[in-house]
């Protein structure tokens, strides 16, 4: 029989994969939740225990079992624009780490995944 703690690790790497689910889906907490029918309380009280910022001893142990993580690629996405707007900037994001210009053009699937892509930028 597993003691308490061997069953609180089991939830933890349960709950660690399906934060990381929801993450990387692109959908709001609350979409992600309801569609999997998780409780958004539940899922951020998970979140908070296994991400939170007052949990330095969670966090020293998720490093110490994180494998290395993969190199992150980027790459330009070009929109085929109206000849006379070609070039034309809309709008410019300015992040400490990353930046964005969205043309005349970009259609909202595009905007939405930059939008969403932002959220993770350091």
């Amino acid at each position: 029989m597993a003691t308490r703690t061997e069953q609180h690790e089991a939830r933890l790497e349960k709950w660690k994969k399906e934060i990381e689910d929801c993450r990387s889906s692109g959908k709001r907490v609350s979409e992600w939740c309801s569609e999997h029918g998780v409780s958004p309380k539940t899922y951020r009280r998970w979140e908070r225990e296994l991400y939170g910022a007052n949990n330095s001893e969670n966090r020293s142990r998720q490093k110490r079992r994180q494998k290395p993580e993969a190199a992150v690629e980027f790459t330009e996405i070009t929109a085929s624009e109206p000849s006379g707007n070609r070039g034309k900037v809309v709008a410019r994001i300015k992040l400490a780490a990353a930046e964005v210009e969205i043309y005349v053009g970009a259609d909202m699937g595009t905007v939405e995944a930059l939008c969403r892509g932002l959220r993770y930028a350091e």
